[in-house]
């Protein structure tokens, strides 16, 4: 297998991911360039990197490859249309998929590989990063009601319970200078 086609997938959705995270924090949106990029740069080195797979080989376009794309492209879309994804998510999501259908070879001998295939791994991982997210926020907003005797809903006092239990539970107040 040709290491240097797969570190160089690597790195390309190591620096698209970056700068499209970058792009997300500071416009809070992601341009359609970047996926238009991303994807085909990606499926250009993949197909390169079949190949010259094959060429030594001889064996057809891994299974697993079209299953992890299909699969990954399929969940993504749905989570899209649902509403649990922005656009830019899923366009991230899929173009991974392209770049690194399954784990990178060079990773094998680390990790022990729960879900086979390294986009839907980086999708649960993202999930529950998200979910302990959830805690961190809940246990800073603890601390301020609790030990700095914040109130938190000032103005929000007509506010259903739900929506300042998600409040509580998923936002902060910014940083305020006194």
């Amino acid at each position: 297998m040709n290491e240097w086609l797969e570190a160089s997938r690597v790195l390309l959705s190591l620096f698209f991911l970056v700068l499209s995270s970058w792009y997300d924090f500071k416009k809070r949106e992601v341009s359609n360039k970047m996926w238009a990029i991303y994807g085909p740069a990606s499926l250009t080195l993949l197909l390169l990197q079949f190949f010259t797979d094959y060429s030594y080989n001889k064996e057809g376009i891994p299974i697993q490859w079209l299953v992890s794309i299909g699969l990954t492209t399929i969940i993504a879309l749905v989570l899209f249309y649902i509403g649990f994804f922005g656009g830019a998510d899923s366009k991230a999501l899929i173009c991974l998929s392209i770049a690194l259908p399954v784990y990178p070879s060079f990773t094998y001998e680390y990790i022990m590989i729960l879900v086979p295939f390294f986009p839907l791994a980086v999708l649960v991982n993202s999930v529950l990063g998200s979910s302990l997210l959830i805690i961190v926020i809940t246990g800073y907003n603890l601390g301020l009601m609790i030990l700095k005797r914040e109130r938190l809903f000032e103005g929000l006092e007509e506010e259903p319970l739900w929506s300042k239990v998600i409040a509580f539970a998923t936002g902060f107040r910014g940083i305020q200078k006194r």
